[in-house]
């Protein structure tokens, strides 16, 4: 069932030959491994018409690579399995028109892997990305009280984007599982867990005195921080607004690339000046806090994915 995503011949060899075809298509070359470096490269229009191209099998191979490559080669019940659920992952979500819906979708496909592994692929896998021990009965649990897996990803989309999301906890306290409010129990924008909570106080210990007494005025220190960072519930887009206004570029700067790349504040610190180059704060800012209330999540995911194109220019420059 998995395959390495950062291996051309082993991704494409798992494509179906009119997927194949499609893809190649999309690149204009039959190439594998242009084909492959190409699409991985590929912008936001064409990225939306490669996935056009893929079946559920593949697309849920490729949007949870991590957790299959973390696993290891799956059994062929565990495989069976997956393969049987596929119908419950909504068709339609696997697009980044729509950021709400496509994490939605993702984290469906999240909870049709996780349903079917056994508990050898769990303690490879899930228990080592933070979903705790091996409880396939409790997962289970949670899942089928939010609806299955569809409503599963929908739950935790409205958790993660703060429009909502009380079920996920009344599911857990219903089942006796254990919430774990890092979210690393189900995936994120960046499909690993975020920096830990020392590392929210770490960043605000490092901001400029008038920062901290900025946020500390406006009610929204090191827990908005953290927050922020995707460890804990979502704040009040008020609050954000608010935590962003008291921040200097560089720090603004820092804070997004942080939530995007899942690093420490100091990692990611030495490369504000690179970043910045390409990607003004004032366009961090306007994604994060828009001047007239309303985020456009299309518009937010097309930055970070451009923001951490460039994180990895700037790393490789540095070097």
């Amino acid at each position: 069932m998995a395959f390495a995503v950062d291996n051309a011949e082993a991704f494409t060899a798992a494509l179906t030959q009119a997927e194949w075809e499609c893809v190649a298509d999309v690149v204009g070359s039959r190439d594998r491994t242009e084909v492959y470096e190409r699409a991985a490269a590929a912008d936001e229009q064409e990225i939306g018409m490669l996935t056009g191209c893929l079946g559920k099998e593949a697309l849920v191979m490729m949007f949870q690579a991590e957790l299959l490559e973390a696993t290891g080669p799956l059994s062929a019940e565990s495989s069976a399995c997956i393969r049987d659920n596929l119908g419950s992952i909504p068709s339609h979500g696997y697009s980044f028109e729509n950021l709400v819906e496509f994490i939605a979708t993702q984290t469906a496909g999240f909870a049709v892997v996780v349903s079917c592994l056994n508990e050898d692929e769990w303690k490879s896998g899930p228990l080592n990305m933070g979903l705790g021990e091996y409880d396939p009965d409790g997962f289970a649990c949670v899942v089928d009280k939010l609806g299955g897996p569809a409503g599963y990803g929908e739950a935790y989309a409205a958790l993660q984007f703060g429009g909502g999301g009380t079920a996920v906890f009344d599911a857990h306290d219903a089942c006796g599982v254990a919430f774990d409010s890092s979210g690393s129990d189900a995936p994120t924008l960046q499909d690993y867990p975020g920096p830990g909570e020392g590392e929210a106080l770490a960043f605000y210990d490092g901001l400029d005195q008038g920062e901290r007494d900025c946020m500390d005025s406006a009610g929204v220190g090191v827990t908005a921080i953290g927050m922020m960072l995707g460890h804990s519930q979502p704040i009040d887009e008020r609050d954000v607004a608010a935590a962003v206004g008291c921040l200097g570029d560089e720090a603004v700067t820092v804070l997004f690339m942080m939530s995007l790349t899942g690093l420490p504040g100091g990692e990611v610190a030495g490369f504000a000046g690179c970043l910045s180059e390409e990607i003004p704060a004032e366009r961090i800012r306007n994604v994060l806090a828009p001047p007239d209330g309303t985020r456009n999540p299309a518009e937010g995911l097309a930055l970070g994915l451009e923001a951490q194109e460039v994180f990895s220019y700037c790393m490789t420059a540095g070097n």
